[in-house]
């Protein structure tokens, strides 16, 4: 049995660029992940199926981790089945890339379950074709994601950051949310990641191109942003198509204090911090 935690992230930017004739639109972006996980176990059971137990009511085809798993077992011609359990506290299309994140764990997991022996790079050419956040969470800590997302260049002195991170109790469809840009969007010029060497500098340079288009459409998050802002958030920004809403504090204390006074706005709040794994 393989036990793993399956991390989410925040968009500490994200820069939209055009569209591809498969759908996909470029960007660029930079990715953390945070301390804020599903528990996920995989084991090998004596029949030929996936079977996926989680607590929540997904469709399994439209797991992820089901996706992952049969892509898995096709490409590397297993024929012993697997049992997932996935143990969800990440939200659902949430701009948290938790959906990803279990599709990297399984991928990871059934790596060294049947002891394939596949390095990072094997693993996102197979990753990048389950969906574009994918590859990100084989690398995982703070990377810069480019192309349209298989382009993962990690970034390994990123400081620490403090995060009060927001969501409220409804889904943003990323399919929606990317439909909804390309009526309405611009985009901007990418942060030099140079720039980054601060939380002050990262928190003054946080941005997502999205923001302004879901903040349009979806009452209530830009009052989010700024009472974070309110509560002592150094910035607040969208974190992916949303529509969590995620603040950087100076420190744990100053975060933790804000966190208490969110928690009044009938929205589900979470204390953490960037990691790097």
């Amino acid at each position: 049995m393989i036990e793993l935690k399956s991390y989410a992230k925040v968009n500490l930017t994200l820069n939209i660029g055009n569209k591809l004739e498969n759908g996909y639109h470029t960007l660029n972006s930079i990715m953390h992940l945070i301390d804020f996980y599903d528990d996920i176990t995989i084991e090998r059971i004596p029949s030929d199926k996936i079977e996926v137990d989680v607590n929540m009511d997904i469709p399994l085809k439209q797991n992820l981790c089901y996706k992952a798993a049969k892509l898995m077992r096709s490409k590397f011609n297993l024929n012993e089945g697997v049992k997932i359990t996935l143990n969800k506290k990440i939200p659902i299309g949430a701009g948290l890339g938790g959906g990803s994140s279990n599709a990297a764990s399984v991928m990871v997991g059934m790596n060294k379950l049947f002891k394939l022996n596949l390095d990072k790079n094997q693993l996102i050419d197979v990753a990048k074709e389950i969906g574009s956040d994918v590859p990100f969470f084989i690398i995982g800590g703070g990377a810069h994601v480019s192309g349209t997302g298989e382009l993962v260049n990690p970034i390994n002195d990123l400081p620490e950051l403090n995060i009060v991170l927001v969501y409220p109790e409804f889904e943003i469809s990323t399919a929606l949310a990317y439909d909804l840009w390309d009526k309405k969007g611009s985009c901007s010029i990418p942060i030099d990641v140079g720039n980054l060497n601060s939380v002050q500098r990262i928190a003054s340079n946080i941005s997502n191109d999205m923001q302004e288009v879901i903040f349009s459409s979806y009452e209530g998050l830009q009052d989010i942003k700024e009472k974070l802002i309110q509560y002592g958030a150094l910035n607040a920004s969208l974190s992916g198509s949303g529509p969590s809403i995620f603040g950087i504090f100076p420190d744990e204390q100053s975060a933790n204090s804000a966190a208490e006074k969110m928690k009044e706005e009938n929205v589900t709040v979470v204390v953490t911090k960037t990691i790097l794994l």
